[in-house]
């Protein structure tokens, strides 16, 4: 499924891609190094709790296109699963759709090809270093994901309406003029690393602003960043 995801990376403008079964697991991604692999594997937990309702109110989905004002995100539904892009603003529709067409039916034999059994297990890949989000139930990984939980809340808790949220909201903003749509996710686990080794306090902005800073991984882009920024310190 990888292979079939590198085709379409052919095509201009397009920045990742992943694909995942009707279970909500993760099978096969393509993304630069930026996006680790919890990130695409929270994108895969929110779309597979939605895309069913999506199908229930329209008779069936065959194309799903998020707009952002940097970028935009496509989700194809396939037999078996579903295939999601993220792309530039400006990529070329028609030179897509004709990468898809091709990628689609070579999916869908893919998926066809799994026996029942198969597709409720998660495929990893080279690529796919970290677990994936089904797990064996068992006391120790109930009691790591209740602690994932409450770590998740408290985190979204003080970027939505926390005494810093004004200056976190901000940064997540300009952040996505950087990484576009991605920004958002990408600025969580940033927030949930700086917790890990900072009380959230303004004066510990800078330990944050420098992981984002790792995260956007390029000097001239890192620098227009740290500008954007420089009146929340």
């Amino acid at each position: 499924m990888e292979e079939v995801l590198k085709q379409v990376n052919g095509v201009a403008g397009f920045v990742g891609g992943l694909v995942c079964d009707n279970q909500g697991n993760l099978m096969a991604h393509d993304f630069p190094p930026i996006f680790d692999v919890s990130m695409i594997q929270a994108v895969v937990a929110s779309l597979s709790d939605n895309i069913a309702g999506l199908e229930e109110m329209t008779g069936g989905v065959t194309m799903i296109d998020f707009r952002y004002e940097n970028g935009r995100v496509l989700v194809r539904p396939v037999k078996g699963g579903c295939l999601v892009l993220l792309c530039e603003r400006t990529i070329n529709l028609q030179l897509l759709a004709i990468s898809l067409y091709v990628a689609i039916k070579k999916l869908e034999k893919l998926f066809n090809s799994c026996s029942p059994t198969s597709l409720d297990a998660p495929v990893t890949t080279s690529s796919l270093a970290a677990p994936v989000l089904t797990v064996a139930s068992s006391r120790p990984v109930e009691s790591d994901n209740t602690s994932r939980t409450l770590r998740t809340v408290e985190v979204r808790d003080l970027i939505d309406k926390g005494s810093l949220s004004k200056q976190l909201q901000g940064m997540q903003v300009a952040l996505a003029k950087n990484l576009g749509p991605i920004a958002k996710i990408v600025f969580f686990e940033c927030v949930e690393k700086w917790l890990q080794s900072n009380q959230p306090d303004k004066a510990a902005f800078p330990q944050l602003i420098d992981i984002v800073l790792k995260e956007i991984d390029d000097p001239k882009k890192g620098a227009e960043y740290r500008q954007r920024v420089a009146h929340f310190l």
